[in-house]
């Protein structure tokens, strides 16, 4: 039979590696909650960082498309006008200078609608390429964007406000 002193450094062995276990024990624990709230809390910011960059560039978007769209009185008047032919054919030989920079003007702006149009079917919804689709199906040879029904451009710029915050959060 083990004496007193024996039993007694074994249940003292016993308790430190007990306690050396619960210890470490906790300590993966700690670590492994800390881990998964570090990555949660890293996935919370970047989604939130993600959402206002999107968010900041729809700003720049909406005002630049509605921009354009107010500058459509002005593209119309002098396209005709001046009968400017924005093909590629037309090198403006033997015309004003007054003519060149006003085609240069005109030509500037619709490719400005054109690229922010891209841009917006990228970084909105359905509602607002739907919009777009309208505009463009409604072009002809005849007939640019800023001619079409006014409704139609007014019907894309709504579908642009109305969907500033789709797909986030």
């Amino acid at each position: 039979m083990p004496s007193e002193k024996t039993k007694s450094f074994l249940r003292e062995v016993l308790l430190i590696v007990l306690g050396g276990g619960l210890a470490v024990a906790g300590s993966l624990i700690s670590s492994n909650l800390s881990t998964k709230n570090e990555k949660l809390l890293w996935e919370t910011t970047t989604k939130i960082n993600l959402n206002q960059k999107v968010m900041d560039q729809r700003v720049k978007l909406i005002e630049r498309t509605a921009l354009i769209l107010n500058k459509v009185d002005y593209i119309s008047v002098n396209y005709i006008a001046y009968g400017i032919d924005l093909s590629y054919g037309e090198k403006g030989v033997g015309k004003s200078s007054e003519w060149i920079k006003t085609r240069k003007i005109i030509s500037d702006l619709n490719s400005e609608f054109l690229a922010v149009s891209t841009l917006n079917s990228m970084y909105f919804g359905p509602k607002t390429n739907a919009a777009l689709k309208n505009i463009m199906d409604a072009t002809t040879e005849e007939l640019n964007w800023w001619d079409v029904d006014p409704k139609l451009r007014q019907d894309y710029l709504e579908a642009i406000h109305s969907e500033f915050s789709y797909g986030l959060y």
